[in-house]
């Protein structure tokens, strides 16, 4: 469990601890009467949707978070129109404010708590409390939404940083090793090319030389040079057999850098599906491979809020295919931004293509492909 999940979870616990020291005493003292019954469910169905609002089943059913939001607010208006004269029943406006921290930016935040204030003030006049003695509660409980919102964006807003720092870190880590990988590999191939220029051309010549002394030489230092032309020969085999060695084992290993993206990334879970055939030696297609990556795990922890994120990399028909799926969110008639649109702009660099795909409550799709680029 990470830190957001965690302080997520402990927010849940102490709300329903809160929700349970306000609403017992009452259920204990009830009277029976329609109003208490239509309290008492508004009451408990306040608590269901506070309790699950992140399970799948309630984000089909609200699949726009303000729905849910809306939801809430109108539950605690009723149990505090119902129940105006009870001095702690405007304490469920706190819990619906620190969702509210979850659901929309600060400036709507703080106008909803003020909304909240409102309907607070207003609950108190209509059942006749005095203007002066209806305006401090609604300050003091006023006071107490605003803290719990900044207090959540507080937190939301440090789990966020520390998420981006370890995202940041690990997409480091992954540029790291490209450039090592990719500096092995230049460097292998400059001793190759070393090997085959230099010392293979001074073996060719030798064998050469040897051949034109074989014809010069007498029968007793012919046969010594008939040997050495042997040695020289296998030398020369033995050359060709490393050079070729080192350029077959010229590729990056991509496996190993993509890992190091998903380090200390703690949400969401990544899971690759990388084809064992996937080869790649071109520097350039394994940057734009891995920053294609990169910029799926980025939208995905800012935007989706997916619990899992799914890589299948493979290569068909003498393409490299990158697909991605999440099971965030989603959105409806989702427009590129800047980092799809760059992630477009480096597939088309190397004769490749981007497509994407979402639903709102269906997560989000991503289909990649580019050249292998022998």
């Amino acid at each position: 469990m990470n830190e957001s999940q965690f302080s997520q979870k402990m927010s849940k616990i102490a709300g329903i601890a809160t929700w349970l020291a306000v609403g017992v005493p009452e259920i204990i003292d009830f009277t029976i009467s329609s109003k208490f019954f239509i309290w008492l469910a508004a009451y408990l169905l306040f608590i269901i949707i506070f309790s699950f609002y992140t399970a799948k089943i309630f984000q089909k059913i609200f699949k726009n978070k303000f729905v849910v939001l809306s939801a809430l607010t109108a539950l605690a208006t009723i149990t505090q129109i119902l129940n105006a004269d009870y001095g702690l029943m405007p304490i469920l406006f706190v819990l619906t404010a620190v969702i509210a921290a979850y659901f929309m930016p600060v400036k709507m935040g703080f106008y909803w708590v003020i909304f909240q204030s409102l309907i607070i003030f207003t609950s108190l006049i209509t059942i006749g409390v005095e203007l002066f003695n209806s305006f401090v509660p609604t300050i003091a409980y006023f006071g107490f939404q605003a803290f719990a919102l900044f207090s959540t964006y507080a937190m939301l807003n440090e789990v966020k940083a520390k998420m981006e720092l370890a995202q940041v870190n690990a997409e480091l880590r992954a540029t790291q090793e490209l450039i090592k990988e990719s500096g092995q590999m230049t460097e292998r191939l400059r001793i190759a090319r070393e090997l085959h220029d230099l010392i293979g051309h001074q073996l060719t010549a030798l064998s050469l030389n040897l051949e034109v002394a074989k014809h010069l030489s007498d029968a007793k230092a012919k046969e010594h040079i008939i040997k050495a032309q042997l040695m020289n020969k296998i030398l020369l085999s033995d050359l060709r057999k490393v050079v070729s060695s080192m350029l077959d084992t010229e590729e990056i290993d991509l496996v190993k850098v993509l890992n190091g993206l998903i380090e200390n990334v703690p949400k969401p879970k990544i899971h690759f599906d990388i084809s064992e055939d996937l080869i790649v030696r071109d520097p350039n297609r394994a940057h734009v491979i891995v920053r294609c990556v990169q910029e799926v795990i980025t939208n995905s922890i800012k935007h989706s809020n997916a619990e899992n994120l799914w890589f299948s990399i493979e290569i068909k028909n003498y393409n490299i295919n990158i697909k991605a799926r999440d099971d965030g969110r989603g959105a409806q008639g989702v427009k590129a931004g800047n980092g799809l649109t760059g992630m477009a702009e480096r597939l088309a660099e190397v004769g490749g293509k981007l497509s994407f795909a979402s639903q709102q409550g269906q997560g989000f799709n991503i289909e990649a492909s580019l050249p292998v680029g022998f």
